[in-house]
């Protein structure tokens, strides 16, 4: 089975088309992550986006529960170094074991699509789940908790999560959502700069806060179809263009 390899790991075909389909943003810069690191950032894209396809591919909440129960109870025997044949859990328990990620880190994604589950869109739920995730990648990249990478984590959370529930079809624009991801993504822009020039790779998906809240504030006519269909090709070059220049 064909592999992407970075220094001696394998992630394999399942766990990448799982993460470039469900965090493609995630993915790309998962790419541009130096050494053995990527396929890490890879296994981290990929469990997020099997927690969004638990909420999306089911008709009932109930089973969508069901889903993300399998992942809370994975969790801990995933960080005890078990198996579990599923192969986006398995990578992410390699990975955890390699960074000393803890289940207490990941449960807020789990948390915030149980919410969405129950019929709400959850903002802060969401921003938490982003803002545990910035964080997971940061131990990965080797950069240590601290309360400014914190902080920049928060921002960062209330800024992509905000911006990518805002731009999810159906959802009318709200100034108020707006404006809070565009004060939280300065704030986050800001704190990048002062930090390790290791974390870069874990922000990169902040290049995409201002088109995703392009694509809510111009849901009109058919120039909105038009961008949202450009948007692959534009994600792929603003996150390589960011990590090229070293900055967001």
């Amino acid at each position: 089975m064909a592999a992407t390899r970075s220094e001696g790991r394998h992630v394999p075909d399942t766990v990448r088309a799982a993460a470039r389909a469900g965090e493609p943003d995630r993915y790309l810069a998962a790419l541009l992550a130096p050494g053995g690191l990527s396929a890490d950032l890879v296994a981290l894209a990929a469990f997020s986006a099997e927690l969004h396809r638990a909420r999306d591919v089911v008709r009932e909440p109930m089973m969508g529960e069901i889903r993300l129960q399998w992942w809370r109870d994975a969790l801990p025997a995933l960080a005890r170094g078990e198996r579990t044949a599923n192969p986006v859990a398995d990578a992410l328990g390699a990975a955890m074991l390699r960074h000393n990620l803890m289940p207490a880190q990941l449960e807020p994604s789990i948390e915030a699509r149980s919410l969405e589950l129950q019929g709400g869109h959850g903002e802060c739920a969401v921003a938490d789940a982003e803002a545990a995730l910035f964080k997971a990648a940061l131990l990965v990249l080797g950069v240590p908790a601290a309360p400014a990478s914190d902080a920049l984590c928060a921002a960062a959370g209330v800024a992509y999560g905000v911006a990518r529930v805002a731009a999810a079809p159906g959802i009318r624009a709200d100034r108020g959502n707006i404006a809070r991801a565009q004060a939280a993504l300065e704030a986050a822009l800001g704190r990048v700069r002062e930090l390790d020039t290791r974390a870069l790779p874990a922000f990169l998906p902040l290049v995409m806060v201002e088109p995703y809240l392009r694509v809510l504030e111009q849901r009109d006519a058919g120039h909105v179809e038009h961008f949202a269909h450009s948007l692959p090709l534009r994600r792929a070059w603003r996150i390589w263009r960011a990590h090229r220049r070293g900055w967001i």
